[in-house]
């Protein structure tokens, strides 16, 4: 959707390249990136409610994919890391009655997610927590996580959508911007 954003964009933009309007075809290209950012986000991050779910049933599920994912809550003790052993793992399983399942942990910064890794993820393993996120396969089945509480009520946040959201409405009011002032300014 992106990149479908950007060649609508450059396509109306054509227009105003054509008569020597560089902001304004730039400013419009950008936003049609950005509408298309945002389309996609509102696609594969559903918000709505987070339903209570089951390792079992969302393993049943047919319809899923990293691009189509399920918005769930999981209740279960986290069981180890993604990659046993590997200290600095990020990645968690929790395990529920009926299964278990790996947790993704993610941020809009890599090192954030090795820092996790190194000084967080042991102190989950073994307690009981609430996870929401979207279920999704590609290839195995995961959950992406938003949020997980612990019983002592700290809730940890995985930020990475939220920085997706901000940098496409970022690109969508500069493009905006952009375009209307070029439009204003005849350039």
């Amino acid at each position: 959707l992106p990149l479908l954003g950007l060649v609508v964009g450059l396509a109306v933009g054509a227009v105003f390249f054509m008569q020597q309007m560089f902001v304004t075809g730039g400013g419009i290209a950008l936003f049609g990136v950005g509408v298309g950012m945002l389309l996609r986000m509102a696609f594969t991050y559903p918000r709505g409610r987070f339903a209570e779910g089951h390792v079992r049933n969302l393993v049943a599920q047919v319809k899923v994919s990293a691009v189509r994912p399920i918005p769930v809550r999981l209740t279960g003790t986290v069981i180890g890391r993604g990659i046993p052993g590997l200290y600095w793992g990020d990645d968690l399983v929790v395990q529920d009655d009926t299964g278990f399942m790996l947790m993704q942990y993610r941020q809009p910064i890599g090192i954030l997610e090795m820092l996790f890794g190194l000084f967080r993820a042991e102190s989950f393993i073994g307690q009981k927590v609430v996870a929401e996120g979207w279920y999704r396969r590609a290839p195995i089945p995961y959950l992406e996580l938003w949020k997980v509480r612990l019983p002592n009520g700290e809730v940890h946040t995985c930020h990475n959508w939220g920085f997706a959201i901000v940098g496409a409405l970022l690109l969508t009011g500069l493009g905006l911007a952009g375009g209307l002032l070029g439009l204003i300014g005849g350039i």
